[in-house]
């Protein structure tokens, strides 16, 4: 029994290794090695803020963020969901297994949305409204991506079966995931979820891989070269057009319905508008409450709210 445990445990240490592995090539820009699952211990602490927003276009701000995950280790990844009642987010255990954790803004309460023997990242709400995209990694260290079911009862869905290890996505059609996958280097392809057929789009590419509000499409980071980073557009039939550059280095960012991009750039989030604005501009600093490296973050479907993912002081 307990070379049983230990073998579980080293399986889920090194799950946490193939989206922390990512993580890392990132922040460097390189080209990525393909992980191996060998034990890394605890993911990098962090904690879920949330905070208001109000106004358009120029008078565009963000409030003061109040942290609502609240809790010791790792807390991440957040997305609305579609109704706009709650939070879906990752949350880490002491043994580095990783749950999906559901934050319902009315009761100011979070709760796993499904507990499973497996580690699970990720999630974001499936576009037939039947339960909840999530990369799981499998007791042997497969990473694939599930459809979960949280309604009692209901097995999970494995949607790609064969295309791993896949650390984000999005769906710019129901039918259709655009994926990160790893990889030396890590790409992005677009992958039809009833035939598993593969477009590749686009190498060397970064983790934040979001649904474009309004339209068929998606997009991802294309890090060209160091220096030269691009959020670009992808339609779900592959056509691919460049948005804007990121501030130098920056990845981390999200939609709002009106087509404003907003991304966290140290202790700061800025926005720009696509086709209005030829700039980046600040709409919140945090330095003074210590919130000094920002990174993911998710904004309400009404646009009124945002998700902050910050690590501790």
């Amino acid at each position: 029994m307990a070379n049983a445990r230990l073998r579980t445990g080293l399986i889920r240490a090194g799950s946490v290794s193939l989206l922390l592995a990512a993580s890392v090539f990132e922040r460097a820009g390189a080209q990525e090695v393909r992980p191996t699952p060998t034990p890394v211990g605890q993911p990098p602490e962090s904690e879920i803020y949330l905070a208001p927003l109000t106004g358009a276009g120029p008078t565009l701000k963000v409030g003061t963020p109040k942290n609502i995950s609240n809790h010791p280790g790792y807390d991440n990844q957040p997305k609305f969901d579609t109704d706009g009642k709650s939070i879906l987010y990752t949350r880490g255990d002491a043994a580095s297994k990783t749950d999906i954790f559901r934050y319902d803004l009315l009761t100011a309460k979070s709760a796993p949305v499904k507990e499973t023997a497996e580690s699970e990242y990720s999630a974001t709400p499936m576009p037939d409204g039947r339960g909840y995209g999530v990369i799981r990694v499998e007791l042997d260290g497969t990473q694939r991506l599930w459809r979960m079911d949280p309604a009692k009862g209901k097995s999970d869905e494995l949607l790609i079966p064969n295309i791993r290890p896949i650390g984000y996505f999005a769906f710019p059609e129901p039918q259709v995931a655009a994926c990160f996958v790893l990889g030396r280097p890590a790409t992005l392809q677009l992958i039809n979820l009833a035939t598993e057929e593969a477009k590749l789009i686009a190498t060397n590419v970064g983790r934040s891989v979001q649904k474009i509000p309004g339209r068929p499409a998606a997009s991802f980071v294309h890090k060209i070269s160091a220096d030269e980073w691009m959020i670009k557009e992808v339609d779900a039939k592959g056509a691919v057009k460049d948005v804007v550059r990121t501030p130098k280095g920056r990845e981390d960012y999200a939609w709002l319905n009106d087509g404003t991009l907003v991304i966290s750039s140290g202790s700061k989030i800025l926005a720009l508008k696509p086709g209005v604005d030829t700039e980046w501009r600040e709409i919140g600093d945090f330095e003074a409450l210590g919130l000094m490296d920002l990174s993911r973050l998710a904004t309400h479907p009404r646009g009124d709210q945002i998700a902050i993912v910050a690590s501790p002081k």
